[in-house]
């Protein structure tokens, strides 16, 4: 048996960080990431705890890798199936699709968005994970921007901010109370309230 090329290894290698990716990623998110070892992520993914330093440096640098991969994953869903659907729509039915996707994509992603919001209030001590944070709230409103005016997102920035953050409060409230957490009425209040604004 012939031994494996470069690029056969460096594939092998890639898979395998994937797959420590998605458990940190679940821990993380059900445990916290300051009460998860990385004896535990090592225990669920199946390997060694000094194997697991040959692919991520530290804790944090695994970390930021998970929130990287959690984020460019659920926003390039989002935006491109949102992009998809309102090209053609009046602002008033973007700005319906753009919630409607966002809390249909919370709930699918719940694990992501736990993770997200409960990382951001636990960041300050780690300014590399700060500033990843920083670029993906960014970003989001960015997009939102970007979707509600893509002639001049400029103009929308600050509804796209309100918005962005309105539904950050909707996931946080979502995601604390629970089951008892109308979700249904906020987000048709939520449109109303957007929509009668343009």
């Amino acid at each position: 048996m012939a031994p494996r090329s470069k690029e056969e290894n460096e594939i092998i290698r890639n898979k395998r960080k994937a797959e420590i990716i998605l458990v940190a990623l679940e821990l993380f998110a059900t445990n916290g990431y300051h009460s998860t070892s990385i004896s535990a992520i090592a225990q669920k993914g199946g390997i060694s705890k000094g194997l697991m330093y040959n692919y991520f440096k530290s804790k944090e640098d695994l970390l930021k890798e998970v929130l990287l991969f959690s984020y460019k994953k659920a926003s390039d869903t989002l935006f491109e199936k949102m992009q998809a659907e309102i090209q053609y729509k009046s602002l008033k039915d973007a700005i319906k699709t753009v919630i409607e996707f966002f809390i249909e994509m919370m709930t699918e992603n719940a694990h992501i968005w736990k993770l997200s919001i409960s990382l951001s209030m636990q960041v300050t001590d780690m300014p590399d994970v700060q500033t990843i944070m920083s670029k993906i709230f960014s970003e989001a409103y960015l997009r939102i921007a970007f979707l509600l005016n893509p002639e001049n997102p400029k103009t929308v920035e600050a509804e796209a901010r309100i918005i962005a953050a309105t539904l950050d409060g909707i996931a946080l409230h979502y995601y604390v109370i629970g089951a008892s957490y109308d979700l249904d009425a906020v987000k048709n209040k939520l449109i109303e309230d957007l929509t009668s604004k343009f």
